[in-house]
């Protein structure tokens, strides 16, 4: 072998990062607060071993209003308790090399939160009972959402602007008025 074991192995682990970043995404990247979305959890799997689960962890400020599956999967989403946040779960299915699918599902964010990200760490069990967790501490970075900040105005802001120009109107006019008068 040109470059020896040593070197395949090094080639090897430099290759294994992308591979992980890119068998788990999310879309949308960017959300708002209040907004109404359709996230699609896409996933491939790189290896020879099928996957046949997936879950995604899903954040405080996500409220989801139904789950979606892909042809011969199942989606099961279960909701937060004292001890633990609310997921969803596609089983039923497999997922062979180099094939990929999205799984979706219907949220809400919440109309209070602010500008920062929303961390959705994935877990996808293979055939074999292994497991890979795209989560802090994992085999990836788990997929995040930023929430983007959102302009908005009250109606009673909307009154006070309102008769602001309203008033400097008036006054214009006014101004208009008696500057033609003195000619």
């Amino acid at each position: 072998m040109p470059g020896g074991p040593a070197r395949w192995l090094s080639a090897l682990a430099l290759a294994m990062p992308c591979a992980l970043r890119a068998q788990v995404a999310l879309a949308p990247t960017t959300t708002a607060p209040a907004a109404w979305e359709r996230f699609a959890l896409r996933v491939a799997n790189p290896t020879d071993t099928p996957t046949v689960a997936v879950a995604i962890r899903l954040p405080d400020g996500v409220t989801v209003m139904g789950v979606d599956a892909p042809p011969g999967w199942t989606g099961r989403f279960t909701a937060a308790t004292d001890t633990s946040p609310q997921t969803i779960e596609w089983t039923g299915g497999t997922l062979a090399f180099r094939e990929f699918r999205e799984f979706a599902f219907f949220g809400r964010v919440a109309p209070n939160l602010r500008t920062g990200d929303l961390v959705f760490p994935v877990r996808i069990t293979r055939v074999n009972g292994t497991t890979v967790n795209w989560a802090p501490g994992g085999a990836g970075v788990a997929p995040t959402v930023r929430v983007r900040a959102v302009t908005t105005i009250t109606p009673a802001a909307a009154f006070t602007l309102a008769a602001f120009a309203l008033g400097t109107a008036v006054v214009a006019v006014a101004m208009a008025v008696a500057r033609r008068s003195r000619r």
